[in-house]
Protein backbone atom coordinates (compact mmCIF):
# COMPACT_ATOMS: atom_id res chain seq x y z
CA UNK A 1 0.00 0.00 0.00
CA UNK A 2 1.04 3.23 -1.17
CA UNK A 3 2.38 5.89 2.06
CA UNK A 4 2.55 8.33 -0.38
CA UNK A 5 0.26 11.72 0.26
CA UNK A 6 -2.91 11.45 -1.75
CA UNK A 7 -4.26 13.70 -4.51
CA UNK A 8 -7.37 13.70 -6.36
CA UNK A 9 -8.16 15.26 -9.36
CA UNK A 10 -11.58 16.28 -11.01
CA UNK A 11 -11.87 16.80 -14.15
CA UNK A 12 -10.02 15.67 -17.40
CA UNK A 13 -9.22 18.67 -19.98
CA UNK A 14 -6.39 20.79 -20.06
CA UNK A 15 -5.68 21.42 -16.51
CA UNK A 16 -5.79 17.76 -15.54
CA UNK A 17 -3.28 16.71 -18.05
CA UNK A 18 -1.04 19.63 -17.54
CA UNK A 19 -0.90 19.01 -13.82
CA UNK A 20 0.48 15.76 -14.54
CA UNK A 21 2.98 16.01 -16.73
CA UNK A 22 4.30 18.96 -14.29
CA UNK A 23 4.27 16.46 -11.64
CA UNK A 24 5.77 13.52 -14.11
CA UNK A 25 9.08 15.87 -14.20
CA UNK A 26 10.21 14.86 -11.22
CA UNK A 27 10.24 11.89 -8.63
CA UNK A 28 6.95 10.58 -7.79
CA UNK A 29 5.47 12.36 -4.68
CA UNK A 30 1.72 11.75 -4.72
CA UNK A 31 -0.53 8.53 -5.47
CA UNK A 32 -2.37 10.12 -7.89
CA UNK A 33 -6.40 9.96 -8.74
CA UNK A 34 -7.68 11.27 -12.10
CA UNK A 35 -11.60 11.38 -11.82
CA UNK A 36 -13.36 12.41 -15.12
CA UNK A 37 -17.11 11.91 -16.57
CA UNK A 38 -15.20 11.78 -20.09
CA UNK A 39 -14.57 8.31 -21.29
CA UNK A 40 -10.86 9.12 -22.63
CA UNK A 41 -7.60 10.81 -21.09
CA UNK A 42 -7.71 14.48 -21.61
CA UNK A 43 -7.77 15.51 -25.20
CA UNK A 44 -6.34 18.67 -27.03
CA UNK A 45 -9.57 20.67 -27.35
CA UNK A 46 -8.84 22.62 -29.87
CA UNK A 47 -8.04 20.30 -32.52
CA UNK A 48 -11.26 18.90 -32.34
CA UNK A 49 -12.52 21.98 -34.19
CA UNK A 50 -9.55 21.88 -36.36
CA UNK A 51 -7.46 19.08 -37.60
CA UNK A 52 -9.61 16.33 -36.24
CA UNK A 53 -12.91 17.59 -37.44
CA UNK A 54 -11.21 17.95 -40.90
CA UNK A 55 -9.96 13.99 -40.46
CA UNK A 56 -6.19 15.56 -40.33
CA UNK A 57 -5.56 14.49 -37.07
CA UNK A 58 -6.12 10.68 -35.68
CA UNK A 59 -8.31 9.81 -32.36
CA UNK A 60 -4.78 8.44 -30.98
CA UNK A 61 -3.39 11.96 -31.56
CA UNK A 62 -5.57 13.67 -29.53
CA UNK A 63 -4.20 13.08 -25.79
CA UNK A 64 -2.37 16.17 -24.08
CA UNK A 65 -0.22 13.84 -22.22
CA UNK A 66 0.77 10.00 -23.56
CA UNK A 67 -0.96 7.02 -21.51
CA UNK A 68 2.41 6.19 -21.11
CA UNK A 69 2.84 9.04 -18.78
CA UNK A 70 -0.12 7.90 -16.41
CA UNK A 71 1.27 4.40 -16.10
CA UNK A 72 5.14 5.89 -15.14
CA UNK A 73 3.23 7.86 -12.33
CA UNK A 74 0.76 4.97 -11.51
CA UNK A 75 -2.27 7.38 -11.97
CA UNK A 76 -5.09 5.92 -10.93
CA UNK A 77 -7.78 6.49 -13.97
CA UNK A 78 -11.59 6.76 -13.39
CA UNK A 79 -12.78 7.73 -16.65
CA UNK A 80 -16.72 7.54 -17.35
CA UNK A 81 -17.48 8.79 -13.52
CA UNK A 82 -19.19 11.83 -12.00
CA UNK A 83 -17.80 13.30 -8.73
CA UNK A 84 -21.09 13.71 -6.57
CA UNK A 85 -20.14 15.87 -3.14
CA UNK A 86 -16.86 16.67 -1.38
CA UNK A 87 -16.49 15.72 2.31
CA UNK A 88 -14.32 18.53 3.95
CA UNK A 89 -14.32 17.44 6.92
CA UNK A 90 -13.52 13.79 5.82
CA UNK A 91 -11.42 14.36 3.30
CA UNK A 92 -13.29 12.39 0.63
CA UNK A 93 -14.74 12.91 -2.47
CA UNK A 94 -17.99 11.21 -3.26
CA UNK A 95 -19.02 9.69 -6.11
CA UNK A 96 -21.76 8.46 -8.64
CA UNK A 97 -20.93 4.91 -8.09
CA UNK A 98 -18.08 3.48 -6.31
CA UNK A 99 -16.40 4.34 -2.41
CA UNK A 100 -15.56 7.24 -1.45
CA UNK A 101 -11.56 8.58 -2.82
CA UNK A 102 -10.28 9.83 0.57
CA UNK A 103 -7.57 12.91 -0.13
CA UNK A 104 -5.08 14.70 1.12
CA UNK A 105 -5.12 17.58 -1.64
CA UNK A 106 -8.09 17.80 -3.91
CA UNK A 107 -7.77 19.71 -7.60
CA UNK A 108 -11.04 20.93 -9.13
CA UNK A 109 -10.69 21.33 -12.85
CA UNK A 110 -14.29 21.13 -13.06
CA UNK A 111 -13.97 23.32 -16.37
CA UNK A 112 -17.03 24.97 -18.06
CA UNK A 113 -20.54 23.43 -19.51
CA UNK A 114 -21.51 24.85 -23.07
CA UNK A 115 -24.49 27.17 -23.10
CA UNK A 116 -27.59 25.59 -24.56
CA UNK A 117 -29.67 27.23 -26.95
CA UNK A 118 -33.14 27.30 -25.29
CA UNK A 119 -35.14 28.67 -27.60
CA UNK A 120 -39.08 26.88 -28.71
CA UNK A 121 -38.00 23.60 -30.90
CA UNK A 122 -34.58 23.22 -29.54
CA UNK A 123 -35.40 20.42 -27.50
CA UNK A 124 -36.57 18.43 -30.21
CA UNK A 125 -34.21 19.26 -33.03
CA UNK A 126 -31.18 17.50 -33.37
CA UNK A 127 -28.44 20.52 -32.75
CA UNK A 128 -24.46 19.65 -32.86
CA UNK A 129 -22.28 21.46 -29.97
CA UNK A 130 -18.58 21.03 -29.74
CA UNK A 131 -16.58 20.15 -26.20
CA UNK A 132 -16.04 16.11 -26.86
CA UNK A 133 -14.39 13.96 -29.33
CA UNK A 134 -17.99 12.28 -29.50
CA UNK A 135 -19.27 15.66 -30.39
CA UNK A 136 -16.68 16.34 -33.28
CA UNK A 137 -17.29 12.85 -34.68
CA UNK A 138 -21.12 13.51 -34.49
CA UNK A 139 -19.86 16.84 -36.76
CA UNK A 140 -18.08 15.53 -39.12
CA UNK A 141 -20.75 12.71 -40.12
CA UNK A 142 -23.14 15.72 -40.47
CA UNK A 143 -20.39 17.72 -42.89
CA UNK A 144 -19.87 14.64 -44.79
CA UNK A 145 -23.72 14.96 -45.74
CA UNK A 146 -23.13 18.16 -46.97
CA UNK A 147 -25.59 20.44 -47.85
CA UNK A 148 -25.89 23.55 -45.51
CA UNK A 149 -24.99 24.32 -41.90
CA UNK A 150 -25.44 26.97 -39.69
CA UNK A 151 -23.50 27.91 -37.15
CA UNK A 152 -25.49 29.61 -33.94
CA UNK A 153 -22.96 31.78 -32.72
CA UNK A 154 -20.11 33.82 -34.07
CA UNK A 155 -17.02 33.49 -31.23
CA UNK A 156 -13.97 31.25 -32.07
CA UNK A 157 -15.61 28.10 -31.83
CA UNK A 158 -18.00 29.09 -34.61
CA UNK A 159 -16.30 30.22 -36.56
CA UNK A 160 -13.34 27.44 -36.24
CA UNK A 161 -16.59 25.52 -37.74
CA UNK A 162 -17.34 27.80 -40.25
CA UNK A 163 -14.28 27.58 -41.78
CA UNK A 164 -13.81 24.06 -41.68
CA UNK A 165 -17.16 23.44 -43.28
CA UNK A 166 -16.51 25.88 -46.03
CA UNK A 167 -13.23 24.09 -46.48
CA UNK A 168 -15.79 20.57 -46.93
CA UNK A 169 -17.47 22.60 -49.39
CA UNK A 170 -20.59 23.07 -47.44
CA UNK A 171 -22.13 26.46 -47.73
CA UNK A 172 -22.71 27.86 -44.16
CA UNK A 173 -24.30 30.67 -42.54
CA UNK A 174 -23.40 32.13 -38.85
CA UNK A 175 -25.69 33.74 -36.97
CA UNK A 176 -24.56 35.94 -33.94
CA UNK A 177 -27.05 38.14 -31.68
CA UNK A 178 -24.73 40.68 -31.09
CA UNK A 179 -24.09 43.71 -33.42
CA UNK A 180 -20.57 42.06 -34.01
CA UNK A 181 -18.24 38.77 -34.44
CA UNK A 182 -16.10 37.99 -31.18
CA UNK A 183 -17.60 41.22 -29.45
CA UNK A 184 -16.29 39.85 -25.42
CA UNK A 185 -13.15 39.27 -26.64
CA UNK A 186 -11.59 41.55 -29.81
CA UNK A 187 -11.62 45.08 -30.46
CA UNK A 188 -14.72 46.51 -32.87
CA UNK A 189 -12.15 47.18 -35.62
CA UNK A 190 -11.13 43.37 -35.09
CA UNK A 191 -13.70 41.85 -35.40
CA UNK A 192 -15.00 43.83 -38.71
CA UNK A 193 -12.05 42.56 -40.07
CA UNK A 194 -12.75 38.37 -38.94
CA UNK A 195 -16.20 39.29 -40.45
CA UNK A 196 -14.52 40.11 -43.74
CA UNK A 197 -12.23 37.20 -44.21
CA UNK A 198 -15.16 35.00 -43.05
CA UNK A 199 -17.47 36.51 -45.85
CA UNK A 200 -14.10 36.69 -48.42
CA UNK A 201 -14.54 32.59 -47.62
CA UNK A 202 -17.79 32.20 -48.76
CA UNK A 203 -19.41 32.29 -44.86
CA UNK A 204 -22.75 34.24 -44.83
CA UNK A 205 -22.43 36.16 -41.62
CA UNK A 206 -25.73 37.38 -40.17
CA UNK A 207 -24.98 39.75 -37.54
CA UNK A 208 -27.89 41.33 -34.95
CA UNK A 209 -29.07 37.67 -35.54
CA UNK A 210 -30.78 36.06 -32.62
CA UNK A 211 -32.56 32.81 -33.26
CA UNK A 212 -36.13 32.66 -31.67
CA UNK A 213 -37.25 29.41 -32.71
CA UNK A 214 -36.47 26.12 -34.33
CA UNK A 215 -38.79 24.18 -36.13
CA UNK A 216 -38.55 20.78 -38.87
CA UNK A 217 -39.10 20.31 -42.30
CA UNK A 218 -41.01 17.92 -44.24
CA UNK A 219 -37.42 17.32 -46.08
CA UNK A 220 -35.77 16.97 -43.47
CA UNK A 221 -34.15 20.27 -42.86
CA UNK A 222 -34.80 22.89 -40.44
CA UNK A 223 -36.30 26.01 -40.51
CA UNK A 224 -34.82 28.58 -38.24
CA UNK A 225 -37.04 31.82 -37.46
CA UNK A 226 -34.77 34.74 -36.08
CA UNK A 227 -35.22 37.64 -34.45
CA UNK A 228 -35.70 40.45 -37.31
CA UNK A 229 -38.86 37.95 -38.11
CA UNK A 230 -37.08 36.21 -41.00
CA UNK A 231 -36.40 32.44 -41.86
CA UNK A 232 -33.72 30.58 -42.55
CA UNK A 233 -33.60 26.94 -44.12
CA UNK A 234 -30.78 24.32 -43.34
CA UNK A 235 -29.24 21.22 -43.19
CA UNK A 236 -27.49 20.89 -39.88
CA UNK A 237 -27.16 24.03 -37.33
CA UNK A 238 -24.33 23.81 -34.80
CA UNK A 239 -24.44 25.65 -31.84
CA UNK A 240 -21.31 27.46 -30.19
CA UNK A 241 -22.56 30.20 -27.43
CA UNK A 242 -20.36 30.46 -24.65
CA UNK A 243 -20.11 28.30 -21.52
CA UNK A 244 -20.87 28.62 -17.97
CA UNK A 245 -18.33 27.57 -14.87
CA UNK A 246 -18.99 24.40 -13.32
CA UNK A 247 -19.06 25.57 -9.76
CA UNK A 248 -21.75 23.04 -7.87
CA UNK A 249 -19.57 20.32 -6.43
CA UNK A 250 -17.44 23.79 -5.03
CA UNK A 251 -20.36 25.34 -3.73
CA UNK A 252 -22.07 22.92 -1.77
CA UNK A 253 -18.79 22.20 0.37
CA UNK A 254 -18.92 25.29 1.31
CA UNK A 255 -16.26 26.57 -1.11
CA UNK A 256 -15.82 30.76 -2.20
CA UNK A 257 -17.39 31.01 -5.60
CA UNK A 258 -17.79 34.29 -7.17
CA UNK A 259 -17.93 33.95 -11.09
CA UNK A 260 -16.06 30.75 -11.06
CA UNK A 261 -14.65 29.37 -7.51
CA UNK A 262 -12.28 31.47 -6.05
CA UNK A 263 -9.08 31.30 -5.72
CA UNK A 264 -5.83 32.59 -4.32
CA UNK A 265 -2.15 33.44 -5.75
CA UNK A 266 -1.69 29.73 -5.91
CA UNK A 267 -4.97 28.51 -6.80
CA UNK A 268 -5.93 27.34 -3.59
CA UNK A 269 -9.56 27.52 -2.75
CA UNK A 270 -10.94 28.91 0.38
CA UNK A 271 -10.05 25.53 1.71
CA UNK A 272 -6.38 25.61 1.51
CA UNK A 273 -6.27 21.35 0.92
CA UNK A 274 -7.79 22.12 -2.15
CA UNK A 275 -7.12 23.73 -5.17
CA UNK A 276 -8.73 24.90 -8.29
CA UNK A 277 -7.71 25.86 -12.11
CA UNK A 278 -9.02 26.98 -15.62
CA UNK A 279 -12.37 27.65 -16.99
CA UNK A 280 -14.18 27.11 -13.71
CA UNK A 281 -11.87 29.45 -11.63
CA UNK A 282 -11.78 33.10 -10.81
CA UNK A 283 -8.70 34.99 -9.80
CA UNK A 284 -7.24 37.86 -9.31
CA UNK A 285 -4.89 38.21 -12.50
CA UNK A 286 -1.89 39.70 -11.61
CA UNK A 287 -1.49 42.31 -14.61
CA UNK A 288 -5.39 43.70 -14.55
CA UNK A 289 -5.57 43.65 -10.59
CA UNK A 290 -8.68 42.41 -10.61
CA UNK A 291 -11.04 39.17 -10.25
CA UNK A 292 -11.23 37.19 -13.72
CA UNK A 293 -12.51 34.28 -15.00
CA UNK A 294 -10.13 33.33 -18.16
CA UNK A 295 -11.66 30.74 -20.81
CA UNK A 296 -8.23 29.65 -22.56
CA UNK A 297 -5.48 26.78 -22.46
CA UNK A 298 -3.27 29.08 -21.88
CA UNK A 299 -4.62 30.29 -18.74
CA UNK A 300 -5.40 26.68 -17.54
CA UNK A 301 -1.94 25.30 -18.27
CA UNK A 302 -0.49 28.31 -16.50
CA UNK A 303 -2.51 27.26 -13.04
CA UNK A 304 -1.75 23.78 -13.35
CA UNK A 305 1.90 25.05 -12.99
CA UNK A 306 0.87 27.02 -10.33
CA UNK A 307 -0.78 24.06 -8.36
CA UNK A 308 2.19 21.68 -9.57
CA UNK A 309 4.62 23.91 -7.88
CA UNK A 310 2.74 24.66 -4.87
CA UNK A 311 2.48 20.55 -4.62
CA UNK A 312 5.91 20.52 -4.77
CA UNK A 313 7.25 23.23 -2.57
CA UNK A 314 8.70 25.06 -5.65
CA UNK A 315 8.96 28.21 -6.44
CA UNK A 316 5.61 29.85 -8.23
CA UNK A 317 6.11 30.66 -11.33
CA UNK A 318 4.96 33.84 -11.42
CA UNK A 319 7.56 35.07 -8.95
CA UNK A 320 10.28 33.64 -11.16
Amino acid sequence: MSTRPRLVIVGGGQVAATLISHLGKTEPRWDITLVSEEPDLPVNRPLLSKDFLLGKVAADKLPIVAEGLYDKLGVTRLFGVRACSIDRASRSLHLEQGDPLRWDKLVLATGARLRELTVPGAEDTHLHYLKTRADAEALQAAMARGGHLTVIGGGFIGLEIAAAARSKGLAVTVLEAQSRLLSRVLAPEVSAQFAVWHRDNGVEVRLDAGVTAISPCEDGRQRLRLSDNSELLTDSIVVGIGVLPNTALASAAGLACDNGIVVDADCRTSDPDIYAAGDCVSRVHPFYGQSLRLESIDNASHQAALIAASLQGAASPEAQ
